[in-house]
């Protein structure tokens, strides 16, 4: 999927990141969850683009992407080409960056004085992304990982992001909670409905495909394959080598025709749902635009 560039926002993350120091700033790649940044970036530009952005509801809009970045950098998933010496070193000062940004994104709230009252919701949010992760670690390579562990782990990470993004930029235009609450739980679901397309749009790149299933992160569309192919999946999952780009192929080919649509299926339910959540805001030109941007998420799978 693509989104909109909001150059605005994105020299405003590459501000604050310029401002790391050298050793974090050096093991860092913006360019990972590019899909999911630009999405949240275009979230946060449709909920506060009545008028021209202060220089706080900037750095408000790139604040959750140190949580990200801290996710990318230390992914709940591993890699097993990557067991030298020197892979394992990388990997445990990873482990520290995550803390860190996420100071960095307290920090930074403070600084844009967040309201008490969000500030504790956005303390005990960051705590429990860090805790998503390490529940995704359990599920990586769990051989009962099912539909609903998948949801569940992508509304606490991903859906959680958006969410912090979502909250962030009404907060800045409006003092209601229950609005803020509210549109929170709308780029939650936003995000899951998001990545689930883009994910049914990589089944077809064999690189990715393959490189998804050998550090754990299934798809949702062969989530549901596996289910109806136990049999075949079983022995799969069970070769005592490494399966073949053969099976490699096959295994996409019965993800793209038997679990592609109910994927999209799922998508498309978030959002229909969503689509109403939207109708409960008020009347402002953000409740409008979200409603069109639905719209456009919703022709993806059509």
């Amino acid at each position: 999927m693509n989104f909109p560039n909001h150059e605005e926002l994105s020299e405003g993350l590459a501000t604050l990141i310029s401002q790391l120091p050298p050793l974090i700033l050096d093991m860092l790649d913006p360019e990972l969850d590019h899909v999911q940044r630009q999405f949240r970036f275009h979230l946060f530009s449709i909920l506060t683009s009545d008028r021209e952005l202060t220089m706080d509801q900037v750095h408000s809009a790139a604040l959750p992407e140190f949580l990200s970045l801290g996710m990318c950098l230390n992914p709940a998933a591993f890699d097993p080409s990557q067991d030298s010496p020197a892979d394992m070193a990388r990997q445990k000062a990873s482990s520290f960056v995550f803390p860190y940004l996420m100071n960095r994104y307290l920090a930074g709230l403070r600084m844009i004085n967040t309201p008490s009252t969000l500030m504790s919701e956005f303390e005990i949010d960051a705590g429990d992304l860090a805790i998503a992760q390490i529940q995704r670690l359990q599920y990586n390579y769990n051989a009962n990982f099912k539909v609903a562990n998948y949801l569940a782990d992508l509304r606490a990470r991903d859906g959680l992001v958006a969410s912090l993004t979502a909250r962030h930029a009404t907060a800045s235009t409006t003092k209601s909670p229950e609005v803020i609450s509210l549109t929170g739980q709308i780029g939650q679901a936003l995000a899951v409905a998001v990545h689930i397309i883009d994910e049914c749009e990589g089944l077809s790149d064999p690189t990715v495909f393959q490189r998804q299933i050998v550090t754990g992160n299934y798809p949702l569309a062969l989530l549901f394959t596996r289910e109806s192919e136990a049999a075949w999946f079983d022995n799969f999952f069970h070769q005592p080598h490494r399966p073949s780009p053969e099976d490699f192929q096959q295994a996409a080919t019965l993800a793209i025709k038997k679990g592609q649509a109910q994927a999209l299926e799922i998508a498309g339910e978030l959002l229909s749902q969503t689509r109403l959540d939207v109708q409960v805001l008020p009347d402002r030109p953000a409740k409008e635009r979200l409603a069109t941007f639905i719209k456009q998420v919703e022709d993806y799978i059509k």
